[in-house]
């Protein structure tokens, strides 16, 4: 049996527009890079610099990674992300991945000006998510009817260059997130869940894909140790999962911290369970990615000497490109 886990590593955070931060980010590209991981996740939230900016550093100073870009309903009309898109893939020849994100931030929705509940606000990210879907798709789309989106006569130029359709991912962990998830065919992004003592059910990435840090050292004392000068403050646990670091701006996920051997135990149980796409919390410098991807293939190896294949999280519907489909009641009209 084979296991892969696809990785995306995470764009730094900026407090500044700082010669330090751009250094960061050259060098965390480089990193990523050289450790295989397939690209980075871009956040999309007020207090980031812009993703769409930041992807096309990404593209400018790699060869191989994919930018994987949060876009949010609020910030883009469908049509002007579809013609990012097709603009990046037209001018660097590859794709970028979208991450559809239903901010939750009160601040954020009161400067938007969005007054819908958030069962309201992933319905729309699941219809935003078709609309760019049929634009990018071969002869695009000309009109469209929904319950959030009309759009007439649209049409994306220059056509999506051919192998640069984006994989499209949904973060969240709601009922709501998951439905749109499955209306798009989308792989679901969640914070990873502590497993220990957790519901069969509730121990499901929930289509495949974590968002996680990873501390692994040779021993657990200096990897706690290391943890601890990066997220100052929370208990340490009893085992090698760290919710702590969720809370704080510097991570904003879980961690996994301890003995390498130790950490790969655990991301096997993940693994088991259906990790398809791991999102990986912020790293400290190149020797940190590269200790945290060789616990990532060496769970990869425990996963696969085991005897059932992996859970592929939750079944999801094909894409349905022109025609909206659950929570939607959509009305496409043919061009």
């Amino acid at each position: 049996m084979t296991v892969g886990v696809d990785v995306y590593t995470t764009f730094p955070h900026a407090g500044d527009a700082s010669t330090h931060f751009r250094r960061t980010t050259t060098d965390t590209i480089r990193w990523s890079e050289a450790a295989g991981a397939v690209g980075l996740s871009l956040s999309g939230g007020h207090d980031v610099p812009d993703p769409w900016v930041g992807a096309q550093y990404v593209l400018e100073r790699s060869e191989t990674l994919v930018p994987l870009i949060a876009t949010d309903a609020a910030d883009l009309h469908p049509l002007a992300t579809a013609r990012k898109i097709a603009a990046l893939a037209a001018v660097y020849g590859r794709r970028v991945d979208l991450d559809l994100v239903a901010t939750e931030h009160p601040g954020e929705l009161r400067a938007l000006g969005i007054f819908l509940d958030h069962h309201q606000r992933h319905d729309r990210l699941a219809e935003y998510g078709q609309v760019i879907a049929a634009l990018l798709s071969p002869g695009g789309v000309h009109t469209y009817r929904g319950n959030y989106y009309e759009i007439s006569g649209a049409r994306v130029h220059p056509a999506l260059a051919d192998g640069c359709a984006p994989r499209l991912f949904v973060t969240g962990s709601s009922p709501a997130a998951t439905s749109a998830g499955r209306v798009l065919g989308a792989i679901r992004i969640s914070d990873a869940p502590a497993l220990d003592g957790a519901a069969p059910d509730a121990q499901r990435p929930h289509g495949g894909g974590l968002r996680l840090g990873l501390i692994a050292r040779e021993t657990a004392a200096q990897a706690w140790r290391e943890a601890h000068r990066r997220h100052p403050g929370g208990a340490e646990p009893d085992s090698v999962f760290w919710a702590h670091p969720q809370q704080t701006p510097a991570a904003r996920c879980p961690y996994l911290v301890g003995s390498a051997a130790d950490v790969a135990q655990a991301l096997a149980r993940y693994v088991d369970l259906g990790l398809e796409v791991l999102v990986l919390g912020p790293v400290h410098d190149e020797d940190d990615l590269q200790a945290a991807i060789g616990a990532l293939r060496l769970a990869e190896r425990l996963a696969a000497g085991r005897s059932a294949a992996p859970m592929r999280g939750w079944s999801v519907d094909p894409l349905p490109g022109h025609h909206a489909t659950g929570p939607l009641r959509a009305t496409p009209v043919d061009k």
